[in-house]
Parts: C-alpha cells; structure tokens; sequence
C-alpha cells in the first residue's frame, strides 16, 4: 500500500472520530490541506520551478499574453504555483527567508491575482483557474496578506453553481473553496448538495443506466469528462467525509459501479482505448489518462471500503448500450468498436482539438496486442482509413467537426452481449453512404462482416482493416504462395491470410485488398491546431478493401485472429460465414456448437440441418447449442421494440419466457419482453430446453 493511500487512510479515520466537534467549515478546510499535503513534487521539479520564478513572480517560459482556448499556457502558472504551495506547507526548509522561497511563492500569488488573467474560452475563466487557485488559497491563506486575499477572492467569486454533468461538478466544488473562505455555510450546503445531485444515474448528462458518461449532449466521454468526474467525485468524497455533506453509501455505490463496471473497461495495456479519448488526442494522452484512472482507484479503495482496488477487467466483453461502444478484453488480446446513431453522437470537435476525428464514431475497431500498436500515431494516420470504418476516399480535406459532432443517420445500431463474448451491429449512413457492418467478437477472434455498401456520390469506397505501426514482417498466402512483403503498395485479388505483428487476417471469399508498408509523415498541429508544427516520420502498416468508386452492394468479410504466428494461420478455419446479405450476417463458430445472427431485416435462417430460427423484427440473436437445448442472448439495436418473437425449428420449452408450440410445422416460437426505458438496446438471455415431443 503506497504513501498516498496510507496518508488518505489515516485522515480519513482521524476526521471519522473527531468530527462531531468540529466544525464543518473548518473540517472541509483542513480535509483539503490534508489532501494536497499527500500530492508533494519530488524535491527537483520543485527546486527547477523556484530558480525560474522572476523577482515579480513569473516566470519567464509562459507567454502570459496567448489567449488560446485550450492548453492555455497561463493555466500552467497555477499549475506550478499549487507544486510549490504543497511543498511550502509541508517542507519546513521553504519557509527559511535566507533561501527566499517563501517571498518568490507568494510574489507568484501576488502575480496572477494583480493581473486577473482571462481567456476567450468560459471554462478557463471560471472552472479551470479556481480550480487551482482555491486550493492554492486555502493552503497560503495564513501567509497571504488581507489585500492579496482580497484579489484572489474577487477571481474565486466568479464561478456560480450551474449547468450540468462534470461541468456542474467543477463549479460547485470551485463554489466550495469560495464558501469555506468566507465561512458562508449556507453556500457550503448548497455547493457540496449541487455535487451529490450529479451522483445519480441519468439520461441527461453524466452517469447513464450502462455506467457510461455523457457530456455534450448524448456522447460517450470516458476519458475527458467521466475521468475528471472521477477525480473530482473522490476528492470531494474525501473532503466532504465526516461532515453532515458527506457522501451516503448509495453515492458510493453508484461511483463504485461507474468506476469497476465502466471506466475500467477503456483501461487497455496501461492506457485508454482511443475510442474513450474522445477529443482529447494529444501526444501521451493515452498514458496520462490511464495513470490518472490508476491513482482514482487507489484513492477511491480509501474512501470506499467496499472497493476492489483491481486496474483491469478480467475477461470478458462489455456493450454500453446507452453509447453505441464495445469493449472486448480476452487473454491474447483487448478490442474495441465504436459506432453513433440517431440516439447517439459519433465525436466532438473544440478548442482546435480533434481537427481530423470526422470518422472516429463510424465503427472504428481497434486491435491491442501490447498498447504500442496506436500509441501517438495520429500525426502519421490517414484519418480516411480509420480502422474498422468504411469510408468514402475524397481528396478534398475533411471536414472539422463543431461542438454539435454528428449523428449516424440510423436507429439500427447495437449489440448483444452475454459478457464472454458479443456482436455489434451498425446500419451506417452518412454522407450519402451507406453499409451493414457487424463485428462477431469471440474469445480469440473478431469476424467482421459488412454487406450493402452503396454510395450515391462519386468516390472510391473503403474498408480499413487496420493501420497501425509496423512492427517487423508482414506475411501473406495469395494463391498458396506464402511470402514476406517489401516496402510499398501491394494489390491481391484472391488473398488468403496475412500476418503481422503477431495478428492474423483470415479472408472468407476474394477481395480487392490492398496492403500498404510505407513511411508516414505527419505533425501533431494537424491533429491538434495549437501544437506545434514539427515533421515528424513513421512505418506504418496499412491493410484495406476496396469496394470501387461508387460501389453499389459491397461486401466484405474477414476475420482478425490476435496472438498467432504464420503457422497457425496456414490450418486457421474456425469460422465459417453462413451468410453476408443485406438481410443477414451470419457466423458459426466451429469449434463450439454456437452462431452469431444479426437480423437486418425480417427473417428466418436455418444453421444447420436440423436447427433454424427466424424473428418478427430487426434484431440480434446469440445461440449456443448445449445438452439439454439452446442459449439465446437477444436485443434489438433500434431500442423501439418492447417485444420480440423467436422461431426455432424443433419442439422446445422454457421457463425463462412465454412460448407456443407448433407440432404441425415443428415450430416453437418464444415471445421475448425486452428492456426498455434507460436499459433499452440491452441484451436479454434467455434457456430453452430440447422437449421430448415428437412430431406428428
């Protein structure tokens, strides 16, 4: 158990004893100095951030005129001033006048409260810079003069209680530093009740039904707003401990299941999952993120007896109906697909960040084998050829998206899941383009299955199987030939199976693939505008089908088997494609008696010779064959449906759901209630026992 964790234990227990004399104003106060106490800079960074501080408590790196909206080079000032502050009230040998270094902190104080820096973005003026500076106060408060507490306090007044979700969460707390500054308990009660209010599950913005995050309207935002709401719920949880505002132990729980049956899912070889990073693709972000989450959960297994402090999902698979997204984490490999919906926003763009995500809603399917495969590898992508989308190739630059972000223009976008494995389904259309695409996720392998690839416009078509960094050879088998590709662009008309960096590609039928080993170029300002402009060059490793300028009925069909090398691949033939129509996808897995079915239309299928099932709507279908009968996990992506009717050929019965028999046609059709409300689009099993009738 680490130093931080030990110290956030014992003043917890401390503040759990002795509260009742305390007052709650003077407690919050202290619990805050306790907890930044435990955040100490190693003795280094806090000597470098003292020798550049100027006499007039500047420091001479920060450009103090840049008006930038995000990455606001001021907002570093406050950064490095709550290090020192840290390090003056918990370090005695800082406060010796002979070093200085206690006149230098509080110049730096003086500094930014005497120039009251803004920005032209609202959050830095009223949730980013308090933020800081009210714990800044509140540790220098004894140090500080009544005229330089003025100052500040004029800035910390600033922020009211308002809007919604993580938003609302970092102005009520920054409301908090206000109130206990001015021993305003009434501002004290309202501030810490606005940020329980937001410890609830909604379908607005915040926590949804599925332990996703919302902000922006209906998008996914694990890794920028849920992961600060995150941070902030256990800080303020923490503070607030012992006091008459504390948190209840239905608030607990509610963070406990956003944090180990949410966020942890997009915790991925030591980072987040691009997919969860939402517009937040800066160089490292990744990593940044998933050390904050590893900290959050070390914090919270102190303020939560209940916790499990584990930092990854053990196996299994993971849909969050409430945000088109699923996870996928087995033992030679971790996955992810994410899709967008009439119900559910694609990417977000803002603060000159995410200047190329225009596709990153459009299925994207990521393939992690150590975490090094996309690592930083956004200057160097072809932002066309995200993996898993199918995309028009236009030479015309893409489109920047706004705050809006967009919607996929389909309701038929969802997933089964029975949390070992899943399938994800997205009737995509937009931009005058249109494709079914399925992903059947399962224990060793993803078969991906797209039909009805149409594009009204003029434009080559494509499916990006991958684009990744290379790493070492990349192996084919075209016509029973098997060999190593050079450098450069490689055309196949009837590939077989390609292997690269330990993942294999299985292909079901001929197709135009083409495969790419090339040096990428690129700089992190087209990513992100206010980065700078620096060359940089990668390998990169591509691997796409073509489906031809404005194609009409594309399919595709392949499938990515992680954790093998060559020889596997030479005998890989677990799974078989039963059928890639524009009214169905379906897979059988071989080596199991089991299928995967998406439904796009009103159907029956039969599987094999003596099994067959068909339903009265668009849905999809689980089916796993065992002893005593049949496995159905089911839902219907649409979420419109409250009910759905199964057919299976053969006599059968069940417990779990109404059901009808016809001996006539030996039929059994099973009458399935499905989720609905806040658990619509989420998926329900249910058993079906072989019965004993013969047919007439």
């Amino acid at each position: 158990m680490g130093y931080r964790l030990l110290t956030i234990l014992l003043f917890l227990l401390i503040h759990c004893l002795s509260s009742t004399a305390q007052d709650d104003i003077a407690l919050v106060k202290q619990n805050i100095r306790e907890w930044f106490a435990t955040q100490k800079a190693d003795a280094t960074e806090i000597d470098s951030l003292l020798t550049g501080l100027d006499e007039n408590g500047a420091w001479d790196d920060i450009d103090y005129t840049i008006k930038q909206r995000g990455d606001w080079p001021v907002m570093y000032h406050l950064d490095r001033l709550l290090s020192l502050s840290i390090a003056f009230v918990t370090n005695d040998t800082l406060l010796s006048d002979s070093l200085g270094n206690k006149k230098k902190i509080l110049a730096a104080y003086d500094y930014f409260v005497t120039n009251n820096f803004t920005n032209t973005n609202w959050w830095n003026n009223v949730i980013g810079i308090q933020r800081s500076l009210g714990p800044i106060t509140i540790l220098l408060e004894d140090h500080l003069s009544n005229s330089v507490v003025k100052k500040g306090m004029e800035i910390l007044k600033r922020p009211e209680i308002g809007k919604t979700g993580q938003n609302k969460v970092w102005l009520a707390g920054n409301v908090i530093y206000r109130a206990v500054m001015q021993s305003d308990t009434a501002l004290l009660r309202a501030s810490s009740n606005a940020i329980k209010e937001e410890i609830t599950v909604t379908d607005g913005e915040g926590i949804q039904a599925d332990y996703s995050f919302h902000q922006h309207g209906p998008q996914q935002q694990f890794g920028n707003y849920g992961l600060h709401y995150a941070e902030q719920m256990i800080f303020w949880g923490a503070v607030l401990d012992s006091t008459r505002y504390a948190f209840s132990e239905t608030q607990k729980g509610i963070l406990r299941h956003f944090l180990f049956d949410g966020l942890r899912w997009v915790s991925m070889y030591n980072q987040f999952d691009i997919s969860a990073c939402g517009r937040q693709l800066f160089p490292d972000e990744q990593l940044r993120k998933d050390r904050l989450f590893q900290r959050i959960l070390e914090d919270f297994s102190a303020l939560d007896e209940k916790s499990q402090l584990r930092s990854t999902v053990s196996e299994g698979n993971k849909y969050f109906w409430n945000s088109d997204y699923m996870l996928h984490h087995q033992e030679r490999f971790a996955s992810s697909i994410k899709m967008s919906s009439t119900r559910v926003l694609g990417a977000e763009a803002g603060n000159d960040e995410n200047m190329l995500g225009y596709h990153l809603g459009d299925g994207a399917m990521y393939i992690y084998r150590n975490g090094k495969e996309y690592l930083n590898i956004f200057p160097f992508w072809d932002w066309r050829k995200i993996p898993g989308t199918t995309t028009r190739q236009d030479t015309l630059p893409l489109p920047v998206l706004n705050w809006s972000g967009y919607h996929n223009q389909s309701d038929f976008v969802g997933a089964c899941s029975n949390k070992r494995i899943g399938i994800a389904a997205m009737n995509y259309n937009r931009d005058s383009l249109n494709a079914l695409k399925s992903w059947f996720m399962f224990e060793d392998a993803v078969v991906c299955v797209g039909s009805g690839i149409q594009s009204k416009r003029m434009g080559p078509v494509v499916t990006s199987i991958n684009q990744c960094y290379l790493s070492g050879k990349v192996i084919v088998a075209d016509n029973e030939y098997i060999r190593a590709l050079g450098k450069g662009e490689h055309f196949f008309e009837n590939l077989q199976w390609v292997v690269h960096d330990s993942i294999g590609y299985y292909f079901f039928y001929n197709q135009q693939v083409v495969i790419e080993k090339n040096a990428g170029s690129g700089n992190w300002k087209k990513v992100v505008a206010y980065l700078p402009e620096v060359s940089m060059e990668e390998e990169l490793f591509s691997m796409t089908i073509e489906h031809g300028d404005a194609p009409e009925g594309g399919t595709y069909a392949y499938c990515v088997v992680p954790g093998v090398d060559r020889s596997t691949m030479e005998s890989y033939y677990r799974y078989q494609l039963l059928e890639n129509t524009d009214a169905v996808h379906a897979v059988m897995d071989g080596k199991k008696e089991r299928y995967g079915i998406v439904f796009f239309k009103e159907r029956g299928l039969m599987l094999s010779k003596n099994l067959g099932v068909g339903v009265n709507h668009p849905a999809i279908v689980m089916l796993e064959v065992n002893s005593e009968g049949l496995v159905l996990n089911l839902s219907d992506p649409s979420c419109l449906q409250d009910a759905l009717e199964v057919t299976i050929i053969g006599n059968y019965s069940s417990s779990d759901t109404k059901f009808s028999n016809d001996l006539k046609n030996g039929e059994t059709t099973f009458f399935v209630d499905l989720p609905d409300g806040k658990r619509a689009g989420s998926s329900v099993e249910i058993f079906i026992k072989r019965s004993q009738l013969h047919h007439p």
